[in-house]
């Protein structure tokens, strides 16, 4: 008996629909196609180059967004294999590409992923801040913090402790760890008329103090500027959640007053990087 469905050329379903939600099966090409309500297509399978084809449907998608496997390299020893997904794609525009590559076939070529996009964020789960980038189990850096730069491009004159810079509301993360650099471009004389001493300070806003340095300032010259640091760790060094931080100058020794240079082309800089995590 001849088969009713072997006989076929195209299968619509539901059976006869030519508009709207339908799914085509095509026995000449072998695609199998989906539309939406909206007559857009969404869906396609194209077994020519294994590849398949999803859309948005937005009425400026030029290439429907794709996923589709294939060799790479000379047949052989050599040779890779790699599973490729692509986004939609508007006239004229670029698309985000991610390339999943294999180890070659006799191991001599590791396996490697390829990102081709203008941006690539990655964000913790539920949008939390637990979002981590790992090199061997090694956390690595995600680099200044939000609020963590502030700068001051005008002079500071100082005796008693004076404030400098401060950052705006900077959250830490139990587990990292975070380092505190401070550059300056010198002191100078300002009313003082001996040698003095002038102490410069990294701390919270709540005044606990976590790095300090000294420096001689030698009557009627400039200090040359310079840079002071600390690393903490957001494990028992400090704790976790929001801080302000701020540096600090006053002169301990002596009478009279000084002054911290700065200008737009070289302002006193504070910064706090995240640096990894506590190990």
């Amino acid at each position: 008996m001849r088969s009713l469905i072997a006989s076929l050329r195209t299968l619509v379903l539901p059976f006869g629909a030519t508009t709207g939600s339908r799914i085509v099966l095509d026995g000449v090409t072998g695609q199998i196609l989906v539309y939406d309500a909206n007559d857009d297509l969404r869906f396609r399978l194209n077994p020519s180059g294994g590849i398949i084809e999803l859309s948005s449907a937005g009425v400026n998608e030029n290439l429907l967004g794709d996923i589709q496997a294939s060799g790479q390299g000379s047949i052989g020893t050599t040779e890779r294999f790699a599973l490729t997904v692509e986004s939609p794609q508007a006239v004229n525009r670029e698309r985000s590409i991610i390339d999943l590559i294999s180890e070659s076939v006799d191991g001599t070529i590791g396996t490697n992923i390829d990102i081709f996009t203008d941006l690539l964020d990655i964000f913790g789960g539920g949008g939390s801040a637990t979002a981590d980038i790992q090199l061997n189990g090694i956390s690595l850096p995600r680099g200044v913090l939000p609020n963590g730069k502030a700068r001051a491009s005008s002079n500071t004159t100082f005796s008693t402790e004076t404030t400098v810079v401060t950052t705006g509301s900077v959250s830490l993360i139990a587990g990292r760890r975070y380092r505190f650099l401070f550059s300056w471009r010198s002191i100078i004389w300002g009313t003082a008329a001996a040698a003095v001493l002038a102490r410069l300070r990294i701390k919270d806003v709540a005044s606990t103090v976590r790095m300090e340095h000294i420096s001689e300032i030698t009557g009627g010259t400039a200090r040359a500027g310079g840079t002071m640091q600390v690393t903490l760790d957001c494990s028992g060094e400090i704790g976790s959640g929001s801080h302000t931080f701020e540096v600090t100058a006053e002169r301990i020794t002596g009478a009279g007053t000084l002054v911290m240079e700065a200008a737009g082309t070289y302002p006193c800089t504070l910064v706090i990087e995240d640096i990894g995590a506590v190990i």
